[in-house]
């Protein structure tokens, strides 16, 4: 008989290929009378727990493996029903999708055969468990040199349940509910990590609801992908989600990585041409701190507040009836200047 410490990631399935059982309720039902009442679930373990392993020949040696547990790094959860791409020892790769634990288990066999002192490598991360597909494909989300034999954790951003949990604290209408049209998700970058939040207008090109943003900017005048802005909002203080924060914006020319881009409704430059200027009103306002403090609290990236004509010096937008309000804002909210 020998002891075996549970570590994060292992189960009693695991547990028992490892010395070379092919079924769990070996090691459990080997265990004590008090352990077993103390542990009546056998499917819940935890790190640190110790197991008594009955004897084996040495025969039925267990086949190498190792498991790879994926948490989110901003709840502390399991990350569940991941796809992860891996590359195998002999170099080829497969995908294997997480368990309710966050955890996938690769065994050798027929299909992927490897030694002890085999690593794997994590090459990227599909979450396709809803729309939109968001993909984890930036170099700080791949690992190397995962060991066979070892039970090896690693956080990353659960980026979809980040944005459902902003929406659903701010009451924030969702893409799918208010869209008409179906954004190509597919052919839009990914962007994660923000800096900058960039304050814009719909001027005096009559774009007042998130509708008539939508034809704007997918029909009528620049045929993109989806709307330009991450959030919207409107005069009375109504939230919409326009392009998934998952994805990287469409609202500073050329130079949207890191940005999140939100828009208030209304033409807040008081130019003597333009006589339908206004100014933003206090329900925009709040409801735009409000968002941004969320943002901010997620993303410790986050550090500045800027207007669109920081970003691009040939526009007026937010007009200067949002721009001259948004030192005030940075002070009330803690971030800095462009």
């Amino acid at each position: 008989m020998s002891t075996h410490t549970v570590k994060p990631g292992e189960s009693l399935t695991t547990i028992a290929r490892k010395y070379g059982f092919s079924d769990w309720p070996v090691i459990y039902n080997f265990q004590s009378k008090e352990y077993r009442r103390r542990h009546p679930n056998p499917n819940v373990i935890f790190p640190g727990d110790q197991l008594d392993i009955p004897s084996k020949t040495p025969a039925a040696q267990p086949a190498p493996e190792f498991s790879l547990t994926i948490v989110d790094s901003n709840s502390g959860t399991p990350f569940v029903n991941l796809t992860l791409r891996l590359r195998f020892p002999d170099r080829t790769e497969s995908t294997a999708i997480t368990d309710r634990t966050g955890t996938v288990t690769v065994i050798s066999g027929p299909s992927a055969q490897f030694g002890l002192n085999d690593t794997f490598d994590l090459i990227d991360a599909i979450d396709g468990s809803d729309t939109p597909p968001i993909a984890y494909l930036e170099p700080k989300f791949r690992q190397s040199g995962i060991r066979v034999n070892s039970s090896f954790v690693f956080h990353i951003p659960d980026k979809r349940a980040i944005a459902d949990n902003i929406a659903t604290k701010l009451k924030i209408t969702r893409r799918s509910k208010w869209g008409k049209l179906t954004p190509n998700f597919v052919a839009m970058d990914q962007d994660w990590d923000y800096e900058i939040v960039a304050l814009h207008h719909s001027g005096n090109s009559g774009e007042s609801n998130p509708l008539e943003i939508e034809q704007k900017h997918m029909v009528t005048k620049h045929q993109w992908q989806d709307v330009g802005y991450h959030y919207i909002v409107e005069r009375d203080g109504s939230l919409f989600e326009g392009r998934h924060l998952a994805f990287k914006g469409s609202h500073v020319e050329l130079a949207n990585t890191g940005k999140i881009g939100i828009l208030l409704t209304g033409d807040f430059e008081s130019s003597r041409l333009n006589w339908n200027s206004t100014t933003p009103s206090s329900d925009q306002l709040k409801s735009a701190g409000d968002l941004i403090t969320e943002l901010k609290s997620v993303f410790s990236t986050l550090t500045k507040l800027g207007g669109h004509l920081d970003y691009k010096k040939d526009t007026v937008c937010p007009g200067d009836q949002l721009y001259s309000l948004i030192p005030g804002l940075r002070t009330k909210l803690g971030l800095g200047g462009p």
